[in-house]
């Protein structure tokens, strides 16, 4: 059995240590001005008018893209284009979502009681109890996490392009950006592609895109 010496000798430490983390920065430049809106750019280098065949090509055939196709085929249409499997007009399309940044902000305290024996028996008596930890929690606390802080929203962007097949030339490009904050990538997209379909052929600077 042990036998904890007769003169305990207690000592009461503090600990407090600073915590900072990072998160990925995005590479979206153009952010959206509210959560409830996307926003929209485009250039015209070259006329696009209604009533021009086009053929519509994504570059990554997931399932969402392939929806989102045949969301931009139905737009286009709307908007008087003429949807053509052999078109020379190819619209392109493509998305992303972009991770936001963060920072967890705060202080860690820690308590500990330790307490130390001399030698009786040829034996030593040593124990040490976490107190108090803001962290993770100890005799006294639960503990609690650090402030984290956001600083830069998740997004997601869809950029689409027109290129003339038979020589090469970019004819027009726009594209959308919106937060990803209260919303999820499939209802951006249902706002995006009637918005991109309707300025095709046209140049708009920062149109904002009500989500539906």
């Amino acid at each position: 059995m042990l036998r904890i010496a007769r003169s305990v000798a207690l000592s009461v430490s503090v600990l407090t240590t600073g915590l900072v983390s990072g998160g990925i920065a995005s590479s979206t430049t153009a952010v959206a001005q509210t959560a409830a809106e996307a926003q929209l750019n485009a250039v015209s280098f070259l006329p696009v008018k209604p009533g021009t065949p086009l053929r519509v090509r994504l570059l990554d055939d997931s399932n969402a893209n392939l929806n989102i196709k045949k969301r931009f085929e139905n737009a286009l249409a709307a908007n008087g284009f003429v949807i053509q499997s052999d078109a020379e007009l190819v619209l392109t399309f493509e998305t992303q979502e972009d991770m936001g940044s963060f920072e967890a902000n705060g202080r860690r305290h820690i308590l500990e009681l330790k307490a130390e024996g001399g030698r009786e028996g040829g034996e030593d008596a040593s124990a040490i109890v976490n107190v108090f930890n803001s962290k993770s929690g100890g005799l006294l606390n639960k503990g609690n996490r650090p402030n984290t802080q956001i600083t830069s929203q998740s997004m997601y962007r869809m950029d689409a392009t027109i290129d003339n097949t038979s020589n090469g030339r970019r004819m027009w490009e726009g594209w959308a950006v919106g937060a990803l904050t209260h919303t999820g990538p499939d209802d951006l997209a249902n706002a995006m592609v009637p918005a991109l379909a309707a300025h095709v052929g046209k140049s708009a600077k920062q149109v904002v895109v009500p989500l539906n």
